[in-house]
């Protein structure tokens, strides 16, 4: 059984790896896939695969293993069949759209570019500020304070700021195309504020990492393909990875340490030790845990994950008959009591979202749905000012909550960021719609490109 299970593993492996070999051929206008598909094989397909069987906690029995990598094998199949069903009905292209390229390069479009810039870093840090005194933490004080000192407790007005922190992943990723003066100032901003965050927070990641994932994108997107470039961002993927998994421990023991010893930390082989069976390496645990506890410990969840995203807006504390309790939590709950006891949410996995919510094995189906929504977000990001401020400078971010299997997160956060980016930009004079304007004449250059066989323009 142990050898079949390991052979479905492998599958999911080569289904991801294709996509990753395809996505490789336009590199810059396909990075998004890229990365979704390597954190799903390396999630569902590569490490499950070379993790022992006798490593796995031992009230997984081997029937639940083997249908948490059936459900891995056909998922990431019909997540590949929604976002390939979604981009045969598009017209295909290199990079970005000759219309988007065009607004980008604009005198319009570099004015909001710059002016974006500007005031998302200044917003990034004064939300950063309020979200800390909103929480009644002097900032003296922040950096010795518990990463999880006050949770549960309402702060309004500090919920409210982190949604505005947010924005200070933009920077990073717009420096890349505006001039060049701008790129040294948009890299120092990213990292500077992606220490800043980790420190501050005594150890949540998912901020940090989005900038270091703005700064990624913006640089593939940005520049053609060659090798080198391409061996450059091979090595910020592995970095990015094994960041994640060293911040993880390093988070636990922070507080005794300083920013020397934690580097150092960072660079010891003894870091990686049982990596695999670490966050976020280990997330095919969780997708086996929800096989293994529902509904046998725990009834499914009747797409309350689904349901609570319609009435997103509504706070649960008024409307709790027609808002559920957030599904992560209860999980956490049912898998890990400890982490429900100190509030901590657990995601059951993108495709672990489904199998709660819908019923066991029917539940694989939203894989497909997921499959089109990043398809749909990934070109619009391709084709569109506006996604692709938003959409680009937070992608990793993004994808990083989606893999794990928190649609709700992802709705929020991505909704919040086109109006916020959207209102900013009015605010700074620019029409998303007259947008379309300047587009008009690019496309017609580009026809005329193509009809005369002239390579066409564009990042």
């Amino acid at each position: 059984m142990n050898a079949i299970i390991i052979l479905i593993h492998c599958l999911t492996t080569v289904v991801c790896a294709m996509e990753c070999l395809s996505a490789l051929r336009d590199l810059r206008g396909r990075i998004g896939k890229l990365l979704m598909f390597l954190a799903l094989g390396l999630i569902h397909g590569v490490v499950p695969a070379l993790t022992p069987g006798e490593l796995y906690l031992a009230s997984f029995s081997t029937s639940s293993r083997l249908h948490a990598a059936g459900l891995a094998f056909v998922g990431v199949v019909l997540f590949s069949a929604g976002w390939r069903m979604f981009d045969a009905y598009r017209a295909r292209f290199h990079g970005l759209s000759d219309e988007l390229v065009a607004v980008i390069d604009s005198p319009d479009g570099q004015a909001l570019l710059r002016r974006l810039f500007w005031s998302c870093a200044v917003l990034g840090i004064v939300s950063w500020v309020v979200s800390i005194i909103a929480m009644d933490i002097p900032l003296t004080e922040v950096f010795r304070k518990a990463r999880f000192t006050r949770r549960g407790e309402e702060f309004y007005l500090a919920t409210i700021a982190q949604y505005f922190v947010l924005l200070s992943i933009m920077p990073g990723f717009l420096c890349f195309f505006l001039p060049r003066g701008y790129r040294p100032l948009g890299m120092a901003y990213a990292l500077g504020m992606s220490l800043l965050f980790f420190l501050a927070s005594q150890g949540s990641r998912g901020n940090s990492l989005g900038l270091l994932g703005g700064l990624l994108m913006g640089y593939t997107i940005r520049h053609r393909v060659a090798v080198h470039r391409v061996v450059a961002i091979g090595a910020a993927c592995v970095v990015l990875v094994l960041l994640a998994v060293a911040l993880y421990d390093i988070r636990k023991t922070m507080s005794r340490q300083s920013v020397g010893e934690m580097l150092a930390a960072i660079a010891s082989p003894e870091t990686y030790r049982d990596a695999l069976l670490r966050d976020p390496l280990n997330y095919h645990l969780f997708l086996i845990a929800a096989v293994e506890y529902f509904p046998d410990r725990h009834p499914y969840l009747n797409a309350a994950t689904y349901r609570r995203m319609l009435v997103f807006f509504l706070p649960r504390r008024y409307f709790w008959q027609i808002k559920p309790a957030d599904p992560n939590m209860t999980f956490a709950e049912v898998v890990d009591p400890h982490s429900a006891t100190q509030l901590t949410t657990i995601p059951p996995t993108m495709m672990g979202d489904g199998y709660i919510n819908f019923w066991g094995w029917p539940g694989i189906l939203i894989m497909f749905a997921n499959g089109v929504a990043f398809g749909y977000a990934h070109w619009k990001m391709r084709t569109n000012i506006l996604w692709f401020i938003v959409v680009g400078s937070m992608f990793v971010r993004l994808g990083v909550v989606g893999v794990r299997g928190q649609p709700y997160e992802t709705l929020i956060t991505g909704v919040w960021s086109l109006i916020a980016v959207w209102t900013l930009g009015r605010m700074c004079g620019f029409s998303f719609y007259e947008a379309r304007r300047i587009a008009a004449p690019a496309a017609f250059l580009a026809n005329q490109s193509h009809r005369y066989s002239q390579p066409a323009r564009g990042y």
